[in-house]
């Protein structure tokens, strides 16, 4: 009898049938899970609950401690790249003085050797054996070279198959390393401490954090903050109490609408976009 044509493995080809069969083969795919999406209260950095919160201008909370630390540590390593290009722009003005001294010396030493084996050839009783030394006249007095101080490299710049004329990475300059901060979170834009703001949040008895308000729990609805005073609310409230009469409801300092934070909501399997799949590639399958 006769198989399903779908499950018939006696072909060549890698049927369907077999390829419902391996689980591990072409791109896998799996849905991204509420517990790996970084909740609203989790610092940027240590990813734990934020302690003495400060947020930077485009809204991202970090600790006071792991901020500090980053900006640190951050200037010492953009210092000591700045410094490694510094080297090596000096080791390669260094390496290109020395390449035209030594062009230098060997076209005095090749003119010298011309001078000497002409002023010979002047001379009509010695019998002068000049065959290599004829070859190097016309090679260097060939209208096809540049000139003496021509480097063997830029002779042969044409022939890219040969090793010579590669260029080595380490004689790559490249572009000057950045010497600005860069918010950890996205690092899209820069980050400097004295424009990062204190945040106040207010907690109910299980230590989460609530609007000041309405006293609702702070997970994934719109927030914003006060860059004066840095009490946090969610922005119906924001908007309906105290953008109204332009004062904090708690502290009654001056709020205005240019000088609202947007901190950055929590993140769900739903906000921000619908694309919360991870895909991995598997290696495709040889026959």
């Amino acid at each position: 009898m006769a198989r399903h044509s779908k499950n018939n493995t006696a072909s060549s080809i890698f049927t369907y049938g077999e390829k419902q069969k391996l689980k591990e083969y072409g791109t896998l795919k799996q849905r991204i899970g509420q517990d790996s999406q970084r909740k609203f209260e989790m610092c940027h950095l240590c990813l734990h609950k934020v302690e003495n919160p400060r947020c930077c201008e485009q809204g991202h909370i970090f600790c006071n401690d792991c901020i500090v630390e980053y900006l640190v540590n951050e200037k010492k390593r953009l210092k000591k790249i700045n410094e490694e290009y510094e080297d090596k722009c000096k080791l390669i003005e260094s390496k290109k003085g020395e390449e035209v001294q030594r062009n230098k010396e060997k076209f005095i030493e090749n003119y010298e050797r011309i001078e000497n084996i002409t002023n010979l050839k002047k001379k009509p009783k010695e019998v002068v054996e000049s065959n290599e030394d004829d070859e190097i006249i016309k090679k260097i007095k060939n209208s096809q070279l540049n000139s003496l101080m021509s480097e063997k490299s830029e002779l042969i710049k044409e022939n890219f198959w040969i090793p010579e004329t590669n260029i080595k990475p380490k004689d790559i300059l490249g572009e000057r390393p950045s010497d600005k901060l860069l918010c950890p979170a996205v690092r899209t834009h820069t980050i400097n401490y004295k424009k990062t703001y204190k945040a106040i949040f207010c907690e109910d008895t299980e230590k989460n954090f609530v609007c000041f308000s309405c006293k609702k729990e702070m997970k994934y609805q719109k927030v914003q903050m006060g860059k004066k005073c840095g009490h946090v609310f969610c922005k119906m409230c924001m908007e309906k109490l105290c953008l109204k009469e332009n004062k904090c409801m708690v502290c009654n300092s001056q709020i205005r609408k240019e000088d609202l934070i947007s901190i950055t909501e929590g993140y769900t399997s739903f906000i921000m976009h619908n694309n919360v799949e991870v895909e991995k590639y598997q290696p495709a399958f040889v026959g």
